[in-house]
């Protein structure tokens, strides 16, 4: 019995551990990790590939059961065989000798001698292959992996071969068994070489080929054999032929893997139900009414199911889905259950097209799993139809998976409508917070009339009599008219599933119904300035004494409000007992508006009469906290639309809810912009809203506001 010494490998490193001299036996004893349970990349499979630990058997060789062990998986490279094969929970370890009498062997003792690292290499047939899509997860091996990989459940492991690159990710495998388990003929295989191709690329037409040269060789020869020029010619031709067979076997392979992943999609992780497709060979189409009728038959119901205690319907969902895009569904008005149900029974990558499917199911209807095409928008479109038809009949429609609460339109309505509402309010403007807000019933101009106030009380006489007054009033108006825009959810974005891309538009939407009711307001301010009536001496609500901002503008601004005189009914005139609240200026005084607001001591310059000289001096600031200081880019030079704005004016504004002089009217009191779906039109493969906002500005009383030109 020969001396075996031990050599080790590991399918990562595959560091040979020990070594053989040249005077040592021949027989030598070797160790590897032959797989370690991660993913592989293997010729002709669109994503890496794990085995299942759990499904591999061992098949052995047909004498004595022994696992062999080849060079470069080639049958004809033979190196010796496995004495043991373990499979444990997350590896195929073996142990053997290289007891083959080859120049294959050699090589690998050899190359080992020289301080070549060999790696190891799994062979063999998998079965029940499960395809995880790509955001989703799945644990195999006591790892988890994440999706597109394909998970081989069954696996029979049939040889292993030392390779210069094998082991997981970044290693070629191959899983498919080699062409045929006998041997060639020796001729055959010579005829390849001479062409330049190995066993490896053997076809049946190379074999035909074969068999008509060496036909033609044994009959007797007439002429001389072809020259060199018809045997270049023919090399040419066989290569030709080659590489025509391997691009047709590349071709059917891929379509035969994506014909198995369609239908293992459309199983739905049914497991009995693939495995009799498979073995049956189901088409697609056979195994998605399969799965339907499955479906159907166990009676399952959907997520949205209706019961009195728990209705994960679609306020459920709603909630849900304002979660996965970044919405506080407890500020958006959720329950604190919905929440929570939203939280136990959906998935945090519910999204478009599972919530279409879903749709679907409630009214009863069919489209096949895995499938976003044009019919299957289509069929969610006519469901949502046939829900909303019977909503109109019944507050719950009774489908065949329970009672249904879900409407596709309403829910992504109102999913769209918290995206623009929060955006809406989170515009940061100013004209709101310096006007009064009406309600008015139409479009038409209406006149507004305001009680400018009554005189002293007076003393009552002798005889009890109070006597009547009437207040005094003045007449302003406004008018309102409307401002739209559309949108549509595009046939990509359903396609995509891509629910993120879709709220974005109603963002935006929000953001700019603010902007555009910001914009609006100020240009009805800017035009009052620019008039030249509104802000005047005649109103009493025009600085001129020190227009510059600072301190003494500031000061005057004050006076103004304190003397500000009303005409009331006895035709004498009081004092309205007002009072500044807001200083607004434009961007460009934003700095030096909140240092007078904010600082108790200002570093004041005093120059000569000459102007030759200057002190500073610190002075008590009597502004601290005076106003509440805003700032708009409206106000600024930076608006040049219409009148424009200034970086040198500012204004202070009384509180509206006193003396407002900017009003906001609004339609019937709808206090933010209207969101609607609405029909799509024919050429939209799709869902269309609209988004409108009835609304006008007009200033009102100008003793609501001190105004200054900051011009010295």
């Amino acid at each position: 019995m020969p001396q075996i010494k031990k050599l080790n490998f590991d399918a990562e490193s595959l560091d040979l551990r020990a070594a053989q001299s040249e005077d040592a036996p021949d027989l030598v004893a070797f160790e590897m990790v032959a797989y370690s349970g991660g993913p592989l990349r293997v010729n002709g499979y669109p994503s890496p590939v794990v085995i299942d630990l759990s499904g591999v058997t061992i098949k052995g060789s047909a004498e004595d059961n022994k696992l062999p062990i080849t060079l470069d998986h080639k049958d004809s490279q033979r190196v010796g065989h496995a004495e043991s094969v373990r499979v444990n929970g997350n590896s195929i370890v073996l142990s053997g000798v290289t007891s083959a009498e080859s120049p294959s062997r050699a090589e690998v003792l050899k190359s080992h001698r020289n301080g070549f690292r060999w790696q190891g290499s799994i062979e063999g047939h998998t079965k029940g292959r499960e395809f995880v899509k790509r955001g989703r997860t799945v644990r195999v091996n006591g790892r988890t992996f994440e999706g597109p990989v394909i998970v081989a459940r069954k696996f029979t492991l049939r040889a292993v071969s030392f390779v210069s690159a094998g082991g997981d990710e970044d290693n070629v495998v191959r899983l498919a068994a080699s062409n045929g388990e006998g041997s060639m003929d020796p001729k055959y295989v010579a005829w390849l070489g001479d062409l330049g191709l190995t066993e490896e690329d053997s076809n049946d037409r190379l074999k035909a080929k074969f068999a008509a040269e060496t036909a033609e060789d044994k009959k007797p020869a007439t002429k001389v054999v072809e020259n060199e020029s018809n045997e270049d010619d023919l090399k040419a031709t066989v290569r030709k032929i080659h590489a025509e067979e391997q691009e047709a076997a590349r071709k059917r392979r891929i379509e035969e893997l994506e014909k198995e992943l369609a239908i293992e999609a459309a199983c739905n992780g049914d497991r009995v139900l693939l495995a009799a497709a498979l073995k049956e060979g189901w088409s697609l189409e056979k195994t998605q009414l399969e799965a339907y009728r499955k479906e159907r038959e166990s009676s399952t119901p959907a997520i949205h199911v209706y019961d009195k205690d728990n209705d994960v319907g679609g306020k459920v969902i709603e909630a849900a889905l304002c979660k996965a895009n970044h919405l506080d569904p407890e500020k958006c008005g959720y329950s604190e259950k919905e929440i929570d149900l939203a939280d136990r029974y959906i998935s945090s990558s519910y999204g478009l097209v599972a919530l279409m499917h879903d749709c679907i199911k409630a009214a009863g209807m069919y489209a096949p799993a895995g499938v976003v095409d044009n019919e299957f928008i289509r069929t969610a479109y006519k469901a949502n139809a046939k829900l909303n038809a019977a909503k109109d009949e019944s507050r719950h429609l009774q489908a065949d998976s329970g009672f249904s609460t879900i409407s596709l339109t309403g829910i992504l309505s109102n999913l769209a409508n918290k995206a623009l509402l929060s955006s809406y309010q989170n515009v940061d403007g100013v004209v709101r917070t310096i006007s009064s807000t009406r309600s008015v019933n139409d479009f038409k101009q209406v006149s507004m009339y305001r009680l400018t106030g009554l005189g002293d009380l007076l003393t009552l006489g002798p005889d009890g009599e109070i006597k009547h007054t009437e207040p005094g009033e003045q007449t302003y108006t406004n008018q309102i008219d409307t401002y739209a825009r559309m949108m549509a959810m595009t046939r990509q974005m359903q396609i995509n599933d891509d629910l993120d891309a879709f709220l974005q538009i109603p963002r935006m939407f929000g953001r700019a119904a603010a902007r555009t009711e910001e914009k609006l307001g100020w240009d009805a301010i800017l035009t009052a300035i620019a008039g030249g009536t509104f802000f005047s001496a005649g109103n009493g609500n025009l600085v001129t004494g020190s227009p510059v901002f600072g301190n003494d503008g500031l000061t005057e601004a004050k006076k103004l409000f304190r003397e500000a005189t009303v005409t009331i009914a006895e035709g004498t005139t009081e004092f309205i007992m007002t009072q500044g609240r807001y200083l607004v200026v434009p961007p460009a005084l934003e700095d030096l508006g909140m240092r007078h607001m904010s600082d108790r001591d200002l570093m004041v310059v005093d120059r000569d009469t000459a102007a030759t000289a200057s002190t500073v001096t610190s002075r008590k600031n009597p502004h601290v906290n005076a106003f509440q200081l805003l700032s708009s880019p409206y106000f600024g030079a930076a608006y040049t639309v219409g009148a424009g704005g200034d970086d040198a004016h500012w204004m202070v504004v009384a509180d509206p809810m006193d003396v407002p002089f900017l009003e906001f009217a609004q339609l019937r009191g709808q206090s933010q912009p209207v969101f609607e779906s609405a029909e799509a039109d024919f050429n939209v493969l799709g869902i269309q809203w609209r988004i409108y906002r009835d609304f006008g500005w007009a200033v009102q009383d100008p003793h609501g506001a001190v105004y200054s030109d900051g011009v010295a």
